[in-house]
């Protein structure tokens, strides 16, 4: 397997930085490509038509480059990708992704085209999403396809691609072991794909399981009031995956994929780690007091996709889909987590659903001019019950919401003259609320409160526009305008506090998009990813307090960012190949509230460095380091925190809370082995300097972790 663990290796090296989608088509079927490594030799051998620049900005990150990260999941999996910025948000113990300083909220994520995110709060926790079977992820930033479904796309879209079967039978096994810093074994990772692809039909079956008992601290770490050194408290968790695949294959340029998905998952969220606190924990009074645990964080997904050549110049795609999410929060009252707090009802189980269809046609009048067009329907559903322990009424309706959204999108794809393409492209969307309904929390299904859903009807309108000139078939310069704008989620535009809907006036934000960029192989042995951009957004949508300490959301704020992204990769002999990847990212805001300042989890500089070092037949070591300078976790340029009375305070209790994560580097090593073309091994460590750092303050990441682990293709 040595040849192949060797191409693996240094197509990541092609990919760190973005890949064109013919490239990337080509790794995952090999048949399409003429030998896209030559023959174990570290050279890079691309087709003409592979060489010929798409006419696009996505960023490819393939299974290959996934492997060498050692990713788990698909927040690991971004980790070093250009203008993408990792976070944390530790009061609801999950993973997300920001692009060049956005939002959470700001980034669409779809599986396969599906538009995936819970209905009521327009979220994902990246971590739930394992990537043990996915083909490549592909990152927008700005200038994205308006052929996708409206799912909050501001800033960008992620776009997770499943890998459907090759061959006539193939199979896949995984097992990694994971130690922390002492040897205790702390979590396991295993996975198992069968598939086959036959002349008419093809299928494949997928189950992983994801368990971690625990993660321990870094050895710097210091007491926290609650904390201690050691082994991080409820940091515990379960996730289970299967995933199964049928396609028909009826005749040539017919395909159509049917599929399911269903995915359980529970696990603790870990309380924080600070010297001193707001409140004490347990009271619910604020993010940082949290003592949770989410029962189930599960989805199911059912799924049509369908593409059909109607001619040779007409293509009809067809997307049918339903996404169910549901999850259920218990919070306690002590860190044994043996004590539920009783008639909370905030956090209660929470039902609901996206379903949908989409059909796109796409049509070649002749090589210089193509057109695509789309148009799609969903609903969104969202159902949330008081919790079991609410006395008065345990698990009854609390909320239900209701959205209809409608989406209309073209693109057009002209050549004016031989190297240059022009794509104009616009999409329209509309959501109509059909419910909006706040239930009696002690009288069982009596509406209590319930908006006028005519009034509450808009739409957007985004147009955009890019140039991609092509130097050779091997260089392309490009520059893309992109005007994005999203919708409030439902909790942000339906918000009830204090006995009103305090936020239905909420307008869609709003954000305008330039990019100019090059991309390039010199020599088929470095490729070069480097583009300037700068993005103004005006309608922030913020969450604040008023006078009266009653929540609401507003069009508080503006923003603009700009910046510089370059990405290069080189094969430098067979025996290394280099790659790396650096963010710099510079920010202002305007807004109307002095508490809501400053972008969060936006570094000013990020990088990733990588080695892929082969000095034995079969042996692979592989570095990797990553970086980001100090960035903001909370909008507060003045935070501070106290322990209020009767709890003993901490010696520092009142001083001020620094508004700042700290810069930090870490370091990464693995070796693989290659037994033979089917089996290889691998053992490494993340982590390896044990270095003290976090996304959110302050809930510390993980010290120290080794892995061994084995797998097995066929």
């Amino acid at each position: 397997m040595h040849k192949n663990h060797i191409a693996s290796a240094l197509a990541a090296v092609l990919v760190a930085g973005g890949l064109s989608a013919a490239t990337a088509r080509a790794q995952s079927n090999p048949s399409d490509a003429v030998e896209l490594l030559g023959e174990g030799k570290a050279t890079v051998q691309l087709s003409a038509a592979e060489l010929i620049m798409p006419k696009e900005t996505i960023n490819y990150i393939t299974q290959a480059e996934m492997e060498r990260k050692t990713a788990t999941n698909l927040w690991e999996a971004l980790r070093g990708a250009l203008g993408v910025n990792l976070g944390v948000s530790g009061g609801r113990g999950e993973t997300f992704v920001n692009i060049r300083g956005s939002s959470r909220y700001q980034v669409g994520m779809y599986i396969d085209d599906i538009p995936i995110a819970t209905a009521w709060r327009g979220e994902y926790d990246l971590n739930n999403t394992l990537i043990f079977d996915l083909e490549s992820v592909e990152v927008s930033k700005g200038y994205s396809s308006p052929l996708l479904t409206s799912n909050n796309g501001l800033a960008g879209t992620l776009n997770v691609r499943t890998a459907a079967p090759q061959t006539e039978f193939e199979v896949k096994v995984k097992y990694r072991n994971y130690f922390d810093r002492p040897g205790a074994d702390q979590g396991r990772l295993a996975g198992l794909t069968l598939g086959t692809k036959q002349e008419k039909f093809y299928l494949k079956a997928t189950v992983v399981a994801d368990d971690q008992d625990f993660f321990t601290l870094p050895s710097s770490f210091t007491d926290g009031y609650y904390q201690k050194e050691g082994r991080r408290d409820n940091s515990d968790y379960k996730n289970r995956r299967l995933a199964l695949m049928f396609g028909l294959t009826p005749t040539e340029g017919v395909d159509l994929r049917f599929g399911l998905e269903k995915q359980r998952y529970e696990k603790g969220q870990p309380v924080t780690a600070l010297d001193g606190l707001l409140s004490p924990l347990g009271t619910g009074m604020g993010n940082s007091t949290r003592l949770w645990r989410w029962e189930n964080y599960d989805n199911d997904r059912y799924y049509l996709n369908a593409n059909v050549d109607l001619t040779e110049k007409a293509r009809l795609k067809w997307i049918v889909y339903v996404d169910q999410h549901k999850d259920t929060t218990v919070a306690y009252k002590d860190l044994k987590f043996h004590n539920p707090v009783l008639n909370d009802s905030n956090y209660g189980p929470y039902d609901q659903y996206t379903a949908g269809s989409q059909l796109r046609f796409d049509y070649t009048f002749n090589e210089a001019n193509k057109l695509a067009v789309s148009t799609g329907y969903r609903r969104l559903s969202h159902k949330a019950y008081l919790n079991k322990y609410y006395s008065n009424n345990p698990g009854g309706l609390d909320t239900e919401a209701v959205e209809d959204y409608w989406d209309f999108g073209a693109e057009y794809s002209w050549k004016p003259i031989d190297p240059l393409t022009l794509v104009l492209g616009a999409s329209y969307t509309r959501a109509e609320p059909k419910k909006i309904d706040y239930y009696d929390r002690n009288n069982p299904y009596v509406v209590n409160h319930a908006a006028s859903k005519a009034d509450l009807s808009d739409d957007l309108f985004n147009y955009q526009l890019g140039a991609f000139y092509d130097l050779t078939e091997n260089h392309q310069l490009f520059a893309t305008f992109a005007k994005k704008s999203r919708f409030g989620s439902m909790r942000e535009r339906f918000y009830w506090s204090s006995n009103r809907f305090t936020s239905l006036d909420l307008s869609p934000e709003e954000a305008y998009h330039y990019e100019f960029g090059y991309r390039g192989f010199i020599d088929q042995w470095l490729k070069i990813n480097t583009s300037v951009f700068y993005s103004d957004t005006k309608d922030k949508i913020i969450q604040s307090r008023d006078a009266g300490n009653v929540t609401y959301f507003a069009n508080l704020n503006k923003a603009k960012t700009y910046g510089f992204e370059l990405g290069a990769e080189a094969v430098v002999n067979e025996y290394l190949s280099l790659g790396g990847t650096f963010s710099y990212l510079k920010w202002s805001t305007e807004s109307t509230d002095p508490t809501l300042k400053n972008l969060t989890e936006a570094p000013t500089t990020q990088g990733t460095l990588y080695a892929v070092i082969s000095p034995l037949e079969g042996l692979s070591i592989i570095p990797q380091i990553d970086m980001t300078s100090s960035f903001y976790n909370t909008a507060n340029p003045n935070p501070t925190y106290t322990h209020p009375n009767p709890t003993p305070p901490p010696a520092n209790a009142t001083s001020p809370r620094s508004p700042k994560s700290p810069g930090f580097a870490t370091a990464d090593l693995k070796v693989v082995y290659d037994w033979d073309e089917h089996l290889s091994f691998e053992i490494g460590a993340q982590n390896i300097f044990d270095k003290l750092y976090y996304y959110d303050w302050y809930y510390p990441q993980s010290g120290r972790t080794y892995f061994v682990g084995a797998q097995y293709t066929y």
